[in-house]
């Protein structure tokens, strides 16, 4: 957050009216010759969010264009245990695991069966592409009762989702473990509303784009990501082929993450950023 003085005139604005920004963030106290951007007034009041980044005019005018994410997604909001130590297992996956603390117990996958316990994500961070359900939750009738949930909270929503960090300081997205809860504080969890046309595998690739990144920060800069804002991202005009071949990638990335979770997908990472920057020029 940067200090910002507004200078309003008050008049109705003509058509060619302009806002100016002057950015003096780079100059000395006092000095006051920054660098200056204009925008009309009219087009800034088109923008959602009346948002204004600098040096991404044509991206904010496809944005303006574009359909919106939340036409093609349903999910979002979360579960609370309201005490993670009294109600937390962390997965063991043949002797990997990926979460530390805060558990009742260490219980193998396969004892993870819907009765006594439910697998259960809650991670945040730079998590991208692929993380198994790190911890479980006591599933039995006693312990669900101090569960705060939703009122649209689909238990028995078995579909491939995702999930986005919503504490991170990049957009990240994930596979979900089908049949997974998630916790509402570090973890949002979407799901296709047509995945044959659109698999979840295809929007975890978009999502993790330097380009769906950069257009995140466009619309809140902090480290805490809203479901909001992932409903107003904007769904551009993917031609099917395009589909098919982002979907591939990623199902490939998770492929070789199954065997290796530090496995650096870089360079599928950047055939992916070429695609979706095509719908941006």
């Amino acid at each position: 957050v940067n200090t910002c003085i507004i200078h309003l005139v008050n008049e109705k604005p003509r058509g060619d009216s302009n806002i100016v920004f002057n950015d003096c963030r780079a100059l000395g106290i006092g000095d006051y010759a920054g660098k200056r951007y204009c925008v009309r007034q009219k087009k800034f009041l088109d923008y959602p969010d009346y948002i204004f980044v600098t040096g991404v005019g044509e991206l904010l005018e496809k944005i303006k264009k574009a359909k919106q994410m939340v036409d093609f997604l349903d999910g979002g909001l979360g579960m609370h245990t309201t005490d993670n130590n009294r109600f937390l297992g962390i997965v063991d996956y043949n002797g990997a695991r990926y979460a530390k603390n805060g558990v009742v117990a260490i219980v193998p996958a396969k004892n993870v069966d819907n009765d006594k316990w439910r697998f259960y994500h809650k991670k945040g961070g730079d998590c991208k592409y692929y993380l198994p359900a790190e911890y479980c939750l006591k599933w039995d009738a006693a312990s669900r009762k101090h569960y705060k949930m939703p009122r649209n909270y689909n238990l028995d929503d078995k579909r491939q989702g995702f999930l986005i960090s919503g504490v991170c300081s990049s957009l990240s997205a994930r596979l979900a473990t089908p049949g997974a809860l998630w916790e509402s504080n570090k973890a949002m969890c979407f799901f296709p509303k047509d995945p044959h046309r659109y698999p979840a595998e295809f929007f975890v690739g978009i999502l993790n784009s330097d380009i769906y990144n950069k257009i995140l920060k466009t619309f809140n800069h902090t480290n805490s990501i809203q479901i909001r804002d992932i409903k107003k991202l904007p769904f551009f005009d993917f031609n099917e082929t395009d589909v098919v071949r982002i979907t591939a990638i990623v199902k490939d990335i998770v492929d070789k993450m199954k065997e290796d979770i530090g496995y650096d997908c870089a360079t599928e990472r950047g055939m992916i950023n070429r695609i979706v920057g095509r719908y941006i020029l």
